[in-house]
């Protein structure tokens, strides 16, 4: 696999100009509490589900690679962003004040990245055979 460089501030990983974040355009609108809310459990369920999928699958992720690592950063913030109630009313602490902090862009930049290698890998395959 390549060697990837993410520092945080880059848009676009894979260079094939694919989802550039800072083109993506922000939505401002007004959601009573209760919307709110439900969004809230949502997001927390979909956090508890994350994390059960990386805790049974890390051995397969590589966890002594970069994306290992920011599996594990991951694991860290959300369970202590359960813990504090992030987004909720009753969130009395925030998960920085834990040594911790969102690392889902990062995690997600370096998924970008594999599925796109391996994407590669598979076309070169099709295109060449198997044994070749």
């Amino acid at each position: 696999m390549p060697i990837m460089d993410v520092n945080g501030d880059e848009t676009d990983i894979t260079g094939l100009g694919i989802v550039h974040v800072s083109d993506l355009e922000l939505l401002h609108n007004d959601f009573d509490l209760n919307t709110i809310n439900l969004l809230i459990e949502d997001l927390n369920e979909y956090f508890e589900e994350s994390v059960k999928i990386i805790e049974e699958n890390i051995s397969v992720a590589s966890p002594n690679n970069k994306f290992g690592r920011e599996l594990v950063y991951f694991l860290k913030y959300a369970k202590i962003r359960k813990i504090v109630q992030e987004g909720s009313a009753n969130q009395k602490y925030k998960v920085e004040q834990f040594g911790t902090k969102n690392n889902l862009n990062k995690l997600l930049s370096h998924v970008e990245f594999i599925v796109f290698d391996l994407q590669d890998k598979y076309n070169d395959t099709i295109k060449k055979g198997p044994f070749n």
